[in-house]
């Protein structure tokens, strides 16, 4: 039962991460999207039921300290070697539950947060701009969800070019890109090794976006200069030195008490400028300029998202077939899982029960 065990756990989700990566700019953002979140929460789930699987027989002996239980117990033990896998899995369940559980309690709290953020924003209107001289500008869900653009994002890109910033935010809200979002995290709480495909939805969430933006505003090339001027503003904000006064005047206004004049973006929210200091897959200037596909390193998140506005939209005819690729491997892991589940005993342990 262990090669059922490497399976779930760590075998099929990094196949999965593989392929997901090899498949994002091949497929249609919206198909990824739902692909990759769907297999995402399967390879999770596939996971803890390995684990519970596995976790079972040390469960068995906890319980099995009872007296009349002793052969239950025994029963449970003998169905998986070694016995130290079987109290191994078991507390990597119990973390898992308390992972998921502090992960959807923070998502929780944020989506609470963002919420009463847009109820106290000022004004009625669905964009809000406010006077801050940092460029940034996000989409926050609420009844009704709201987009918040700095003074300072507008400035940077200049008289015309407001509706594409406003229809990729706008995007953001229509279709509820949060959930995808927070769904994904859930999945990584629950199996780490599924990190690096939070990044590859939270990157084809922001393409969806994009190809909603361009398609409203009708100019695929006036999105991706918005795209590429708000990231090289927010990256120069970012890589500039902070002065002692807006280090004073950075923090945010509690959103649940009066009207907030500044804004900053929470983790994970989206939008479409993410200030950061320049690490690897951020972007600069000279990465925009060779940012060519199939030449030298994989560019960066933003260039590639530049390179497909520019590019004829993907449709999604073949999307579905290459997007079955990493929906397969969740299914095997799953597959894997339950017959882990129909390996242990269960027969004999209710006969043992009973009697």
């Amino acid at each position: 039962m262990v090669d059922q065990l490497l399976v779930s756990l760590a075998l099929a989700p990094s196949a999965g991460v593989v392929a997901s990566r090899i498949l994002v700019d091949r497929l249609p953002p919206r198909v990824a999207v739902l692909g990759f979140t769907t297999a995402a929460v399967l390879f999770a789930l596939a996971s803890t039921a390995s684990l519970l699987a596995f976790g079972m027989p040390a469960a068995a002996g906890l319980i099995g300290f009872a007296p009349d239980l002793r052969a239950v117990a025994r029963s449970w033990q003998i169905a998986v070697a070694p016995l130290w896998a079987s109290w191994t899995c078991l507390a990597l369940g119990a973390a898992v539950m308390i992972s998921v559980a502090v992960t959807g309690r923070r998502q929780h709290d944020s989506l609470h947060a963002a919420r009463a953020e847009a109820a106290a924003l000022p004004g009625t209107g669905e964009v809000v701009v406010i006077p801050d001289g940092r460029p940034d500008a996000f989409a926050l869900p609420g009844a009704p969800g709201r987009i918040v653009v700095t003074e300072g994002m507008l400035a940077a890109l200049g008289d015309g070019r407001h509706q594409a910033l406003f229809a990729h935010e706008r995007a953001h809200l229509a279709g509820r890109h949060h959930r995808f979002a927070f769904t994904a995290r859930l999945a990584a709480a629950a199996l780490p090794p599924l990190r690096p495909m939070v990044t590859l939805i939270d990157y084809a969430i922001e393409r969806w976006a994009d190809e909603q933006a361009a398609q409203e505003v009708g100019d695929r090339r006036s999105v991706a200069q918005v795209v590429g001027t708000a990231a090289l503003a927010a990256t120069e904000q970012a890589d500039r030195p902070s002065t002692a006064a807006e280090r004073a005047d950075a923090p945010l206004a509690d959103p649940g008490h009066g009207e907030p004049t500044r804004s900053t973006r929470p983790a994970g929210r989206p939008g479409l400028a993410r200030p950061r200091r320049r690490r690897s897959g951020a972007v600069s200037p000279a990465m925009l300029r060779a940012g060519a596909p199939g030449r030298g390193p994989r560019p960066g998140p933003v260039p590639r998202r530049i390179a497909a506005l520019l590019d004829a939209p993907l449709r999604g005819n073949y999307g579905l077939l290459l997007v079955a690729l990493p929906a397969a491997l969740a299914a095997a892991s799953c597959g894997v899982a339950v017959e882990a589940l129909l390996d242990l005993p269960y027969r004999r342990v209710f006969a043992l029960a009973e009697s």
